[in-house]
């Protein structure tokens, strides 16, 4: 990689966390999917998995005719930039058989997703940080808010445990089980 690269990809500053990824799939061995991606995520050079929340068993998300997803949130550190750390999931989605032809919210081996980046708020063309529909899905607010529960939303103020307690008053608590409670642990 020539310097100029690094530098759009990297920055010396790790941070300490706060960089909180979605983890799904719906297809095939479910556990196996997710339980491959945070071995992966966990031995990359450029990341630190720090906090992985239990997995959820969720219903689907916008296309509701497919299999039940299992979800979770992990936490991480890394000192790649947005676009880069996002590049990396799409390669590790790659890795795992995520096909790129899959229909938008539709069935899928594995998704990767960052949900926040520590503070920052962006809109480009390939990137929505916070994710754009955080705060609409139980399967994101009730790992997010397990593993950090006075985590606050960087451009609203409002904390996620009062988007999730305001989504269950339309949404059945049911539609987001608790698949496990077995926290993940590094290889």
């Amino acid at each position: 990689m020539n310097s100029d690269n690094s530098k759009i990809r990297r920055s010396s500053n790790v941070g300490g966390g706060g960089i909180y990824l979605g983890i799904g799939g719906n297809i095939g061995d479910r556990e196996l999917n997710l339980t491959r991606a945070l071995t992966i995520i966990s031995a990359h050079p450029d990341m630190r998995l720090l906090r992985v929340s239990s997995f959820y068993r969720t219903s689907p998300w916008g296309v509701t005719e497919q299999p039940w997803f299992l979800n979770a949130i992990c936490e991480i550190e890394t000192v790649l930039y947005p676009a880069a750390l996002l590049e990396e999931l799409k390669r590790i989605e790659r890795i795992l058989g995520r096909e790129k032809s899959t229909p938008h919210w539709g069935p899928r081996a594995i998704d990767l997703d960052i949900i926040l980046f520590r503070s920052i708020v962006m809109r480009t063309p390939l990137l929505t940080i916070p994710h754009k529909h955080c705060t609409e899905r139980l399967f994101v607010l009730m790992p997010l808010v397990e593993i950090a529960p006075c985590i606050v939303h960087p451009e609203t103020g409002v904390s996620f445990r009062n988007y999730l307690d305001e989504l269950l008053k339309t949404q059945p608590e049911e539609a987001c089980l608790k698949y496990n409670q077995i926290v993940f642990k590094k290889p």
